[in-house]
């Protein structure tokens, strides 16, 4: 417990290897930059390795070449207080009546799916379900496709995320083809109210479901670009879900 080992194989690992690879000419800026760049250089060895194991990689026929598996959307911090939509109604201060009646749309819509939700108001009420307050997306790298950042979309609700007011954050969403929505390419803007997985029980196939409730705006001006401040401005909507 009395062995100065640790501390001599870190003074020489972060001093004096440092020192050694420097010009000895303002040497302190030239330690600390080389153990810096030496030990992302580190963490980027782990990260290939992790990556290149057999079930983080798939390989693209008629090309030889392996390339890393597509993250998936990963939704995070769960909350303990919520385990049926009317305590998500309650949480969030929604309608229930609004979003059952959105649940009951939603579910219409998804016929072809395979993996429904019950159509019937009562069962909907008695599902499973868990909140979470954000949710991971995978992001193409600008320059490099094969690479993905991870962006962290947060909604809290009306609950205080920590330090801070509620966030609610505001993402993009796919509203149709590039072709459609003028300007945004078939992209449209909405704001995260709640995040959630529900559990069909009624049903052993339908599994479960990750849902997000939001709140969408509409573009004004046909999605063009305003030309006076070089934005396209949006607005509430009037009507619709």
């Amino acid at each position: 417990m009395y062995s100065t080992e640790i501390s001599e194989l870190a003074h020489m690992d972060q001093i004096k290897e440092g020192y050694c690879r420097s010009n000895k000419n303002k040497a302190a800026g030239q330690i600390l930059s080389h153990y810096g760049r030496k030990h992302a250089l580190g963490m980027t060895l782990q990260t290939l390795n992790v990556l290149l194991k057999p079930e983080n990689v798939v390989s693209i026929e008629g090309t030889g070449r392996v390339t890393a598996a597509t993250p998936l959307r990963i939704l995070k911090g769960w909350m303990k207080n919520v385990s049926r939509l009317t305590e998500l109604c309650r949480i969030f201060t929604i309608n229930y009546g609004n979003i059952m009646e959105e649940m009951i749309h939603f579910t219409k819509q998804t016929v072809a799916d395979g993996h429904l939700l019950s159509s019937n108001s009562t069962e909907l009420r008695l599902l499973p379900l868990e909140q979470f307050t954000h949710l991971e997306i995978p992001v193409t790298d600008f320059r490099e496709t094969d690479v993905f950042q991870i962006h962290r979309a947060s909604s809290t609700g009306t609950m205080a995320f920590p330090s801070y007011c509620p966030r609610n954050d505001w993402v993009w969403i796919h509203a149709g083809e590039e072709d459609s929505y003028g300007d945004l390419w078939g992209q449209g803007l909405a704001q995260l109210i709640a995040l959630f997985k529900i559990r069909n029980i009624f049903s052993e196939a339908a599994g479960v479901k990750h849902l997000a409730r939001l709140h969408i705006v509409n573009p004004i001006n046909s999605c063009r670009y305003h030309l006076a401040s070089c934005h396209i401005r949006v607005g509430k909507r009037r009507s619709g879900r």
